[in-house]
């Protein structure tokens, strides 16, 4: 008797979901939507941005949007929290970006609905991810494809330059990228459109190295590529970080030289001729201009716990916060920031919010 109950028993829990689940669909069946991977990896490597598409069929022909809400996920990082959608009738098809970051990777739970509807859940799939062993070069990136765009040296202090590069990838985790054995450096803008990413990084440099090379991980190829980037001057007036001293006025040298010739010719007509004081003026004039461009006394006071950047842009690098109010030799003005000349004799830029008004 007793085994009997337990058959039962067993029976019981085995089947009693399933009659539920049954019941459940049969109630809501004109309200269901039908839940599926269509493009989902094998296989991935820790940092590996990747895609992930949902084919959802619409069985209730319903006019109201379809919202989604991410449930539960682990060892990913979530890049796109609302899908890229695109609709073919009843059928609609959704893109999904996501970042592998644990060797174990959980999808996240989906769960889509129409207003005021029950909820259809897709469960998130498993995935193992690899770790990779990188080359000592290694910048910490893995993307299908990396095009160099465009580069930019120019002169920082006596002994480094800054190199501006910006690159274009597909699924590339920018966010992750790092130079090794590079002392400053960082990102200066980062545009994230999946698949495609762009970003700007900058990267300070020793003056006597000519070229900046760095491997990545290539998805398409799964094996490392080596990018080499030349580090070629580029004299630009215009440049982010011209003007390293005050005295670095090349575009004024016709007009010194010619000062300087004036200066001489005065003195020595001076020397000939004392009784004409005019001379005197034709010599000093051009010493007054002479000494005006080489020792400018336009400063600027800055505030105490200003930030000081290394380019004038909205998210340029923090190379310094001032303790205390201090006074910096100005050495120009581009977008709302003021270029100075820092005592070690780098350039910083202050914004303009934080000049002294007293």
């Amino acid at each position: 008797m007793m085994q009997l109950i337990r058959t039962f028993f067993a029976f019981f829990l085995f089947f009693a979901p399933i009659l539920w689940a049954t019941e459940e669909n049969s109630s809501n069946s004109e309200q269901l939507l039908y839940l599926s991977y269509t493009q989902l990896p094998e296989k991935l490597f820790v940092g590996e941005v990747f895609e992930v598409k949902i084919k959802i069929i619409d069985t209730t022909h319903s006019t109201e949007p379809l919202h989604v809400e991410i449930g539960g996920f682990d060892g990913i990082e979530v890049i796109t929290q609302e899908p890229i959608r695109t609709i073919d009738g009843y059928t609609v098809y959704d893109t999904y970006y996501f970042q592998a970051t644990q060797t174990l990777v959980k999808l996240p739970d989906l769960f889509y609905a129409h207003a005021g509807e029950n909820l259809s859940m897709l469960r998130g799939a498993f995935i193992q991810a690899t770790r990779l062993t990188p080359p000592a070069n290694f910048s910490q990136l893995l993307a299908n494809n990396l095009f160099v765009l465009r580069t930019k040296t120019t002169h920082y202090d006596n002994d480094n330059n800054i190199l501006l590069f910006t690159l274009e990838g597909e699924l590339a985790n920018f966010v992750d990228f790092n130079l090794s054995n590079v002392s400053q450096q960082g990102k200066e803008s980062i545009e994230n459109t999946p698949p495609l990413s762009r970003f700007t990084y900058f990267a300070l440099l020793p003056k006597e190295q000519k070229t900046l090379q760095f491997s990545y991980f290539n998805l398409t190829q799964r094996s490392y590529s080596t990018v080499n980037i030349p580090i070629e001057l580029v004299e630009d007036r215009v440049s982010t970080q011209m003007d390293l001293t005050p005295t670095q006025y090349t575009h004024t040298l016709p007009k010194i030289i010619l000062a300087s010739l004036l200066a001489i010719v005065g003195v020595v007509l001076y020397l000939i001729k004392r009784k004409r004081r005019y001379f005197f003026v034709i010599a000093f004039a051009p010493l007054l201009y002479i000494t005006w461009v080489y020792f400018p006394k336009q400063t600027l006071c800055i505030k105490e716990n200003a930030n000081i950047y290394l380019l004038p842009t909205r998210t340029a690098t923090i190379f310094e916060k001032l303790s205390s109010q201090q006074e910096f030799p100005k050495l120009g003005q581009s977008n709302g920031y003021y270029k100075i000349l820092m005592p070690n004799q780098v350039i910083g830029w202050i914004k303009d919010d934080d000049i002294c008004t007293d």
